[in-house]
């Protein structure tokens, strides 16, 4: 560990108005005035002239700079304000720092602004020697945070300073305005419920009673009329088709239109018929019955070519009302329509498959070896595209319809039937996707995200923050992996802060690559 240790020296600064109030008599109250635009505190002073200190609450991280505090003295502090839910920096808000003792309060300096986003600068000028403990809170939209650093000393003057302050072990320095100006944030590494889990394939599925399937009632053709298609939602009592009856002489629209031609011949043969055997008939060369007789021929072959006709219509047609009308039984989507315009279809075929919206299954099967490692199964695990993990147990109204009881002799696999709640992206049913059965059992672990890990060579590696603006790279050992979170065995102890988020920048930094930008001062 490296100690910084000075004495008789500090850091200059350039003093700035105090407006100092006398009430209440017991209390020193400064107020920062000076400028916002003209500080000229440079990041980090001169080596071994600050103290440095970094402090989380759960809604802000601070990391302050600051020379010793010196009765008389004025010492500006370099606040770097982080709030923890976005990692980006402070605003806008009010910082007070406070020397107290005893509980009480016996100094408050304030500065209303940031001097730049994130960066608060209030001026600490102390009346009186001793030691105190020091406070910084901070309010802001955010809310409020206290800052409770130690204890520090006041020192009668500055031949009497001495810094005796542990510097952080990290050997890798990543400013704050990297930080805050690239994809960054961090979390504690602690102890966590963590469940074993095993990997599998797993296929959306509707419940029973969720899905119906609509046949063909008869030998038919599908008018054009009425038609759903394949994703189209329906409603239950919904008109699907229309089918148009056949008979046996019009199995076959070729021949209906080949029947057609052959009666209109005939009916064209009949009138001139008709008209050949009235005139024979009118000079008496014929009887009046043999004209009746070719009449009521005739008359026969137009009744039937006007039948002909119709039944072609009918085939033809996407606009008739006439025919059979198909039902959906259920509301949902049409997940299958085998059903063309004009298309012939026989008694019994599958024309429309519908898909009840609301509750899907999800039929799991784990290979046999994981399954006999299997302790109960609680849920599964699995990735989506972007990288974000999806949970599904008895926390996300997930429920186990069927557990493990028996392996498939055909595919040697164990399968678990889960019920899912609605979910966007998991109600396509058929659709497969790779995924993690948990285990009932669980075991505490200490545990960081994912995201945290980097693979260097074989090795995975964290990157620790050991101080606002310093990182240590660590060498650790993973185990079980549940959902976002991976445990780690060696290398990490709890409570340790790693990077969850631009890792891989920090890992540049220890590099020294100029890759990630440069720092500025302040």
């Amino acid at each position: 560990m490296r100690i910084r240790t000075t004495r008789n020296t500090i850091l200059g600064v350039v003093a700035t108005a105090l407006i100092a109030c006398s009430e209440p008599a017991n209390m020193q109250v400064d107020e920062d005035g000076h400028a916002h635009g003209e500080d000229t505190h440079e990041h980090g002073g001169e080596a071994g002239q600050s103290l440095v200190y970094t402090h989380y609450t759960d809604l802000t991280e601070l990391f302050v700079e600051f020379p010793p505090l010196v009765v008389g003295e004025p010492s500006q502090f370099a606040a770097h304000l982080t709030t923890l839910d976005d990692h980006e920096p402070l605003l806008s808000g009010v910082v007070d720092v406070a020397l107290e003792q005893n509980g009480s309060t016996v100094a408050r300096f304030r500065v209303r602004e940031p001097s730049r986003d994130g960066l608060f600068i209030p001026t600490v000028s102390p009346r009186a020697p001793g030691d105190f403990d020091l406070v910084i809170e901070v309010t802001g939209e955010f809310g409020s945070s206290r800052h409770e650093l130690g204890q520090i000393t006041v020192f009668s003057s500055i031949d009497e300073v001495v810094i005796n302050q542990e510097a952080p072990d990290g050997d890798i320095v990543y400013l704050k305005e990297q930080q805050w100006t690239a994809p960054f944030a961090t979390e504690q590494a602690n102890i966590r419920n963590l469940s074993e889990s095993w990997p599998a394939f797993a296929t959306i599925t509707a419940p029973p009673g969720s899905t119906a399937v609509v046949h063909a009632p008869l030998n038919a053709s599908i008018a054009a009329q009425s038609l759903v298609s394949s994703g189209q939602f329906v409603e239950a009592g919904q008109v699907m088709a229309r089918l148009l009856p056949r008979t046996a002489t019009s199995a076959d629209i070729n021949a209906l239109s080949t029947q057609l031609e052959q009666l209109r011949g005939r009916v064209n043969l009949g009138q001139a018929d008709v008209t050949r055997v009235r005139d024979l008939v009118a000079s008496g060369a014929l009887p009046q019955r043999r004209l009746d007789i070719a009449e009521t021929e005739l008359s026969e072959v137009q009744s039937e070519l006007r039948l002909v006709e119709t039944r072609l219509n009918q085939v033809r047609t996407t606009n008739t009302d006439q025919g059979v009308e198909l039902r959906a039984p259920i509301s949902g989507v049409v997940a299958m329509a085998n059903a063309l315009p004009g298309a012939y279809i026989t008694q019994g075929a599958e024309l429309f498959k519908i898909i009840g919206h609301g509750q899907r299954w999800l039929q799991v099967d784990l290979s046999e070896h994981f399954a006999a490692l299997a302790n109960g199964v609680r849920g599964v695990w699995f990735s989506l595209s972007g990288g974000e993990s999806i949970r599904l147990t008895s926390d996300t109204n997930t429920s186990i319809v069927q557990g493990i009881t028996q392996i498939n002799p055909q595919s040697r696999t164990a399968t678990v039937i889960l019920s899912l709640p609605e979910l966007t992206g998991l109600n396509v049913v058929g659709q497969r996707l790779p995924v993690n059965v948990i285990s009932a059992s669980t075991r505490q672990e200490i545990a960081v995200p994912a995201t945290s890990l980097i693979n260097e060579d074989g090795r995975q590696v964290v990157f620790v923050q050991t101080g606002g603006e310093s990182f240590a790279r660590r060498n650790v050992e993973t185990g079980i992996r549940d959902g976002d979170y991976v445990a780690i065995t060696s290398g990490l102890t709890g409570g340790e802060r790693v990077v969850t988020l631009g890792a891989y920048n920090i890992r540049l930094a220890a590099a020294g690559t100029s890759e990630i930008g440069h720092g500025h001062t302040h």
